[in-house]
């Protein structure tokens, strides 16, 4: 007996409408699926420089981590495994295709992310739950209970899909409404093992329940650590890590009962109304009876919007959370602009499109009537027309590309001006031969430039200082240098850091000693790699970004990242090589200035 549509000619030779929508919608993950990938490197980032930094979190940040690349291979998964063969692009060769253990893998890497992805959230809140239980050994506490659960959860899907391993996977066609041609993929059950529609199911609903319980705990935890703890003696920080941790608590516990109860309840309850009951033969004698009627296309549109809305609120999802880490400061108040600027920019195409539609029929009115069968005051109105719906189109597309962008801040006057002075001051100093090191005089420069503000160069570094990113991110071909500093208070006046960090760098030369005027052979790792872009002689152009991070008070009081964290990052035009190559061309100051430069005698400066 043959499985599926194996061996069907019907199948076999079946040619799919690249214009059906089974297979427009296989480009709905494309709006979802690159965010979350964007989402998981940022979380993955912020990951590696947790443990590079030996903070005490690593534990719940490692969590996190593992939680977000099992949604994105749950998205993965759900593309290969419901949207690709629904689409009608596999049946063919499906058809052709004889039952086989290579559909069986596939399967069963499916089961196991579906089993795997429920049970994060509930090690992510109990993880949470040991910061409040045991705020002084949490991170050996969190640190084992990582070591333990993770095996345990990987290996866990396997009680349940044991089973399936000694059959084979096929594919078949699941009937109506889904339309001749779509497909899905299916494992032929032998009486070994759980069948795994009632293992996922169990899976889903426990750890939904148990999710939903210990972020229960957790918040009434917080709300009895309120309720002890004398507010005089909690500190301001203290108070915000409580309401902040209280916030996120509810809004993971709100999460679990919306997502798992709303979703589960609706997208299930329908696929249950509108698929299983139907097929189960239960309402076969009663429908036959029935004439067509209206109750039935209630139920069918139902179904319909339900899983319309359904696919768009993982986006959303995916939206929210990346402006949390692109926009730290501001995402709260770009949350609560979310509704506005779906609502503008959905009233914006589709007027967009009208309009576009409305040119469209124009131009075929244009053609369809000749110049002698309009008179010309229709002819006038009609040019008035097309000119208004074409500069229509411009200012919705211009509106909605321009409505959306804002000037982030950039160094004022007054930080250019440190930062070139200091800069400047240094390499005269160095140019003239007057600079000390550890007691011993650097050789004067011949060719050193002054250095310059470039404001194009300015916008890449501001850019980087605020994705909150510790490492180098500057192309090859630009010098570059970072530092971020504490503070105890928010900070008034973010100018002031510019000229900060460049006396930092400065001091690499001070603490590290500065031997040769050559960069050595790898000047990366050279312990005054950041001193050298500071007097590099080839470079006179610099740009610098600054950001204020703000604090993290969700973390324990103790915690560095309890400081309020302001990031500088400055981009110099030409970055010192990777090989052996001279900082400066020692000299008399100015003796070598390139072509179509002076010598500025005040400074010994080439500009």
């Amino acid at each position: 007996m043959s499985l599926g549509i194996h061996g069907n000619s019907s199948y076999s030779n079946f040619e799919v409408s690249f214009l059906s929508v089974p297979v427009l919608l296989l480009f709905v993950p494309a709006l979802y699926i690159p965010i979350t990938i964007r989402i998981v490197y940022r979380i993955f980032m912020n990951l590696k420089t947790s443990i590079r930094e030996k903070n005490a979190n690593v534990p719940l940040f490692s969590a996190i981590t593992l939680s977000h690349i099992m949604c994105l291979l749950f998205f993965i998964a759900d593309f290969l495994y419901l949207r690709l063969p629904l689409s009608g692009l596999l049946t063919s060769w499906c058809a052709r295709l004889q039952p086989s253990g290579y559909l069986l893998i596939l399967i069963i890497i499916v089961y196991h992310i579906n089993y795997i992805v429920v049970i994060l959230p509930f090690l992510v809140a109990v993880i949470r739950l040991m910061l409040i239980l045991s705020p002084q050994t949490h991170h050996k506490i969190n640190s084992k209970i990582l070591k333990c659960a993770f095996p345990l959860i990987l290996l866990s899907p396997f009680f349940f899909t044991y089973g399936m391993f000694s059959t084979v996977g096929y594919c078949e066609y699941p009937g109506w409404p889904v339309e001749f041609g779509g497909v899905i993929f299916r494992v032929k059950y032998n009486g070994v093992g759980i069948q795994n529609k009632y293992g996922l199911l169990f899976n889903t609903v426990f750890w939904l329940l148990a999710s939903l319980a210990i972020n229960t705990l957790l918040i009434l935890k917080l709300v009895i650590l309120k309720s002890i703890v004398i507010p005089h003696t909690v500190s301001r920080a203290s108070q915000r890590a409580q309401l902040s941790l209280t916030i996120t608590s509810v809004s993971m516990t709100l999460a679990c009962v919306t997502n798992g109860l709303i979703a589960c309840l609706l997208f299930f309850l329908a696929d249950f109304l509108y698929l299983r009951l139907p097929l189960s033969g239960l309402l076969t004698s009663w429908c036959a009876r029935l004439q067509p009627s209206g109750y039935l296309v209630i139920l069918i549109i139902i179904v319909y919007h339900i899983n319309y809305i359904v696919v768009i609120l993982p986006f959303l999802v995916a939206v929210i959370r990346l402006i949390s880490i692109l926009s730290p400061q501001r995402h709260h108040k770009i949350r609560n602009a979310l509704g506005l600027i779906f609502n503008t920019f959905f009233w914006l195409l589709a007027c967009l499109v009208i309009n576009i539609v409305l040119i469209v029929k124009l131009v075929k009115l244009k053609h369809a009537l000749g110049q002698h069968a309009k008179s010309q005051a229709s002819h006038k109105a009609e040019i008035s027309l097309t000119i208004t719906s074409v500069a229509m189109a411009f200012a919705y597309v211009t509106n909605g590309m321009i409505a959306n962008l804002q000037k982030p801040y950039m160094c004022g006057a007054d930080g250019q001006e440190a930062i070139l002075k200091f800069h400047n001051e240094l390499r005269s100093t160095v140019a003239n031969g007057t600079y000390n090191v550890i007691g011993t005089i650097k050789p004067p420069a011949a060719s050193t430039r002054k250095m310059k503000w470039d404001e194009s160069l300015a916008a890449s570094p501001q850019k980087h200082a605020e994705k909150c990113i510790h490492d180098y991110g500057a192309p090859p071909k630009l010098g570059e240098n970072t530092f971020t500093f504490l503070s105890h208070s928010a900070p008034t006046n973010l100018d002031q850091y510019g000229a900060r960090a460049s006396y930092t760098w400065e001091q690499d030369f001070q603490n590290q000693g500065w031997n040769s005027t050559s960069t050595g052979e790898n000047p990366i790792k050279s312990p005054i790699r950041r001193a050298v872009p500071l007097v590099y002689a080839e470079t006179d152009k610099i740009g610098c970004g600054v950001f204020n991070r703000g604090n993290n008070p969700s973390l324990p009081e103790n915690d560095m990242n309890n400081f309020y964290m302001i990031d500088v990052v400055c981009y110099y035009e030409k970055a010192v090589s990777n090989t052996t190559s001279d900082i400066y061309m020692p000299g008399d100051a100015c003796s070598s200035c390139s072509e179509g430069l002076i010598c500025e005698t005040s400074s010994g400066l080439c500009v």
